[in-house]
């Protein structure tokens, strides 16, 4: 099993690229790169949020013999409210062995819903 630590590294790389992308290097992008790079550091970053979050549904279901961990996630997503509903619906329906492919998957799906909602966003201000 993944360490909470390689989660943790992704999200403080996720940080360390907004910030050169943003900060040190925005001048020097065109529009499309800085699309792109925008779409690595969120990338990292909800790889890193969900893997933490997986881990910390793995250890509540472990203690219950009689749950396995699909109908925990399940349960313990409906339990997070409107918002933690939102953020971690590709749980509810996702059902993978490894942690990190469903941390993987679910980064993957966030990554495009956004980069789908950027690109349509982007082309109405031009």
């Amino acid at each position: 099993m993944i360490n909470r630590l390689f989660y943790f590294l992704f999200i403080i790389l996720s940080i360390i690229l907004a910030i050169d992308i943003y900060f040190i290097e925005f001048d020097t992008l065109n529009k499309s790169t800085l699309f792109y790079l925008t779409s690595t550091w969120i990338f990292f970053l909800f790889f890193g949020a969900f893997g933490i979050a997986l881990q910390k549904q793995l250890k509540l279901c472990e203690g219950k013999p009689d749950t396995d961990f699909n109908t925990g996630m399940g349960f313990w997503v409906s339990k997070q409210g409107y918002f933690g509903r939102l953020f971690l619906f590709p749980y509810k329906h996702l059902r993978f062995r490894s942690l990190f492919v469903m941390a993987f998957v679910g980064a993957v799906i966030w990554t495009l819903c956004l980069l789908i909602f950027v690109g349509v966003l982007f082309t109405k201000l031009k």
